[in-house]
Order: C-alpha cells, then sequence, then structure tokens
C-alpha cells in the first residue's frame, strides 16, 4: 500500500528533472572571440568581451583552451560565470601597471566625514 502511494508522488517531484537536465550551462570558449594577437589591451578585450556573452547568456563557463598563452589586463568578472582554464593553457596578469584601471567602489578618505580628492590618490591611478 504504501509503495502504490509513494509512486505517483514520485512522478510528480520529478516530472520536472528531465527539463533541468536538458538546460546544461553555456561553454564560451574564448577563441571563438578573436585570435590571440599578443596585444594586451586587445587580448583583455576579447577576454571580456566571452566573460560578458556569457553573463548575458544567464551564466556558464568562459574556457580557455589549453596550449594558449594571454596576457591581460583588468578583467571583470561577473555573477554565474566561472573562468576555466583547461590543462595547458596560461592566463598571466600584465606586468605594466598601465594596463589595469582602479574602481574604488568607496571614497577613500583620510579623516572620517572628509570627500575624497582626486589629488589624494598616486598619479599612476588617476586617468
Amino acid at each position: 500500500m504504501r509503495a502504490g502511494l509513494l509512486s505517483p508522488l514520485a512522478g510528480i517531484v520529478f516530472a520536472g528533472l528531465p527539463a533541468l537536465a536538458m538546460s546544461a550551462p553555456s561553454r564560451f570558449d574564448v577563441t571563438a572571440f578573436g585570435q590571440f594577437r599578443g596585444n594586451v589591451a586587445a587580448d583583455t578585450a576579447l577576454v571580456q568581451r566571452a566573460i560578458d556573452a556569457c553573463a548575458g547568456a544567464g551564466g556558464g563557463s568562459v574556457i580557455v583552451p589549453g596550449g594558449t598563452k594571454v596576457t591581460v589586463g583588468s578583467i571583470r568578472l561577473r555573477s554565474h560565470v566561472a573562468l576555466h582554464l583547461e590543462r595547458g593553457a596560461v592566463l598571466q596578469a600584465s606586468p605594466r601597471h598601465e594596463d589595469f584601471g582602479i574602481t574604488l567602489p568607496y571614497p577613500v578618505t583620510t579623516h572620517p566625514g572628509e570627500a575624497a580628492r582626486p589629488d589624494q590618490f598616486p598619479a599612476r591611478l588617476v586617468r
């Protein structure tokens, strides 16, 4: 009797699972967005386009294929996006400070209640 009762309930509970299994996470190969040329600004933009496309599709994985070596500046990861490097892939940061933009989420001050001024930052951080 108990087994007969659970069978219809199991059918109702698990009825939605095939739909979940069919919606696999999206995969975005960075090489589909262009070719890496050794130019830090262009290569950074290429990786960022892949990340933005993945986020725009609702999330998934951005894949850097094995054997790829790329140097980038600032990239902004997004919610629901995983950056995956396959075996043999290298993603390295540029050694030049100029290749990185600084985003300060909150005003930086030296005294409580005082607003930050651009002249308080080192020149290399102000663009």
